[in-house]
């Protein structure tokens, strides 16, 4: 009886293991999105419980211990079989690259104070932190002082000056860095009055007890960091007040200048000096004929802005009027000719009849132009003085037109007029007008060709008062000295030395005189007649301005030069007239090559020309360059 009874109790037990088992798989298989491997373990061990449980009477039922693996399998196999239960973010929330970062230098009116660095990133990621540092982006700038720091993608970020961890808020991550300009004062401890108490007594503090004010120390330094700082910027915004500067020029055009605030120094003047050159009318001439466009008129500029004398310039872009400057044409137009450049570069401009206006980083010559697609150009300018009288007359005029004035009525008044023979007749005379002069300023007379479709042909005047003196001005141009004037009437003068005005400028050398204060025109030495011609017979027609040209031997810049060789051996006076094919290398080749101290043109002045010499072809060159 009891082997019965032993035996239905071990039936019984291994019933409900297999019972249980199932119970637990049937949960393992439901609870599989959740589980990991490690509470599957726990699982496990706890269902090998009832089996402890039973004693012997586990041993004595052989069935329990077959059946028991059989549902134990799957609970070790289950973590890793379905695909569904991969433990990774979904691809829809995979983290948005970082590709760029770009980094912008502004002041407190955004412009730009150095140039925007864009610093391409790899496997980097939005909400990562990237260190500028690390990435080699210097963020200072030589003159300024960093006083925010922003994100531009996300206004939340809170960065201070002294961050140097930034989060990527974007594919393109922008920050911008502004600056204020730093003002040199004549007495800048003033600026730090306010803070000497507070940190002298702090200074004090910290040597009778370090270690007990380490904490209080730093904190009032940082605030009196701070408090400098914005001392510094209200400095900054009083020096640099929003202005508004004129001059007139010699030759009556105003130059007025508007400046916001933050672009000029108070206390800054404008100084414009009207410039006359025959190498600049080539050049903008060069430049509008690039356009299909004729240089009919023009007037130059040398502006210049001073503080204590010194020239300065913008810190950011500033708005510039010319006012008067005569200039007509049927097109006007703005040309910047830098310092020591040879180019012209167009300007965009308000034309409003008598004044334009632009937009300038920095000064140097501004020329105002009036062009037309005619056949007008430059040689159709004339010189007089009031009372004086000028035939014009120009064999490319078709016969049969009219004369007018078509502006300046009252500076000028044509006093005889012919269209020229009519040409159905086998002879013809020119088209010609007399002009009589009024009084001092610029007019305008057109001669209009007959016909539906004649052209215009456009002739420009200039008025002088003329009382038969007129002034030389010597500038020292960079150099000590104040300029000279001397008065002149109806004739020349003798160029005097640089030494004779008091005029010096350290270990410059002085080269001679020049009407184009860079020295890129024709230099004069002294000792010479001016003006002057091949009869020298030459007088002044008018008040002129000769700039001292100094040769810096100092300068490092590398100027580069093209070496030419005369034929015959000569050398010819300067400033002079030739053909290449006087010269070697043939047809002007840029064969010889060397450099110069400074680009700037001497006449007749051999010792001067040497000086400039900085790197002259070798001997091994000109020989080389011979033979072929």
């Amino acid at each position: 009886m009891m082997k019965h009874l032993k035996r239905f109790v071990a039936i019984t037990i291994s019933m409900v293991m297999a019972f249980q088992f199932c119970i637990n798989d049937f949960y393992l298989y439901a609870q599989t999105g959740t589980t990991d491997p490690g509470q599957t373990e726990v699982t496990s061990e706890s269902e090998s419980e009832p089996s402890d449980s039973t004693g012997e009477a586990a041993e004595e039922t052989p069935t329990s211990d077959i059946g028991t693996p059989e549902p134990s399998a799957p609970v070790e196999e289950q973590p890793a079989a379905p695909v569904e239960e991969q433990p990774v973010t979904p691809v829809e929330e995979q983290p948005e690259v970082a590709s760029t970062l770009k980094v912008e230098f502004v002041d407190a009116n955004n412009a730009s104070v150095k140039e925007t660095v864009e610093q391409a990133l790899t496997s980097k990621y939005v909400k990562d932190t990237i260190n500028l540092d690390e990435l080699g982006i210097d963020i200072n700038v030589e003159g300024y002082t960093l006083t925010e720091v922003k994100d531009k993608n996300d206004n939340t970020q809170a960065y201070t000056t002294e961050t140097k961890d930034f989060v990527l808020t974007g594919n393109v991550t922008e920050l911008q860095f502004v600056y204020t300009q730093n003002v040199q004062t004549d007495h800048p401890e003033d600026s730090q009055e306010p803070s000497t108490p507070q940190g002298g007594q702090e200074d004090q503090n910290s040597e009778e007890d370090q270690e007990d004010t380490d904490d209080e120390d730093s904190d009032s330094q940082t605030n009196e960091g701070e408090d400098e700082s914005a001392d510094s910027s209200k400095d900054d915004e009083l020096a640099y007040p929003e202005q508004i500067l004129s001059a007139t020029a010699s030759d009556g055009a105003i130059i007025t200048i508007i400046a916001k605030e933050g672009a000029l120094p108070e206390g800054a003047e404008v100084v414009v000096e009207p410039v006359e050159s025959d190498s600049i009318a080539q050049i903008v001439e060069d430049a509008l004929s690039q356009e299909g466009k004729e240089l009919q008129t023009y007037k130059a500029y040398d502006i210049t802005i001073l503080l204590d004398g010194e020239e300065i310039q913008p810190t950011v872009p500033i708005q510039v009027g010319i006012t008067g400057s005569g200039v007509t044409g049927s097109e006007k137009s703005l040309f910047h000719i830098a310092d020591g450049s040879s180019k012209a570069d167009k300007v965009s401009v308000i034309d409003s009849g008598n004044t334009q206006t632009f937009s300038a980083e920095g000064f140097s010559i501004y020329v105002v132009t009036g062009s037309g697609s005619g056949q007008g150009t430059i040689s159709n300018r004339y010189q007089m003085n009031v009372n004086d009288t000028v035939n014009l007359a120009e064999d490319y005029l078709d016969t049969g037109g009219t004369w007018s004035v078509t502006s300046g009525e009252s500076i000028i008044r044509i006093e005889r007029q012919s269209g020229g023979h009519d040409p159905w007749y086998s002879w013809r005379t020119d088209p010609s007008a007399t002009i009589l002069a009024l009084k001092e300023g610029d007019a305008t007379v057109t001669y209009k060709e007959s016909g539906r479709h004649g052209d215009s042909h456009d002739f420009y005047i200039h008025v002088s008062e003329d009382d038969g003196v007129y002034t030389v001005r010597f500038d020292a141009n960079g150099g000590e000295g104040n300029s000279i004037t001397w008065d002149v009437k109806e004739t020349n003068i003798t160029l005097p030395t640089a030494e004779e005005l008091g005029f010096s400028n350290g270990d410059k050398l002085f080269i001679g005189w020049s009407t184009d204060r860079t020295g890129k025109g024709d230099t004069f030495i002294s000792g010479v007649q001016f003006p002057d011609n091949s009869n020298h017979d030459a007088v002044l027609t008018g008040d002129e301005t000769l700039y001292a040209i100094w040769l810096d031997l100092s300068v490092e810049s590398d100027n580069e030069a093209y070496f030419y060789i005369r034929k015959d051996g000569g050398i010819a006076f300067e400033p002079a007239g030739y053909g290449t094919d006087l010269y070697y290398p043939l047809g002007s080749a840029k064969t010889l090559k060397g450099e110069l101290h400074q680009p700037i043109a001497i006449n007749n002045n051999l010792t001067a020309v040497e000086a400039n010499l900085k790197i002259k072809p070798t001997n091994e060159q000109i020989q080389s360059m011979l033979s072929e």
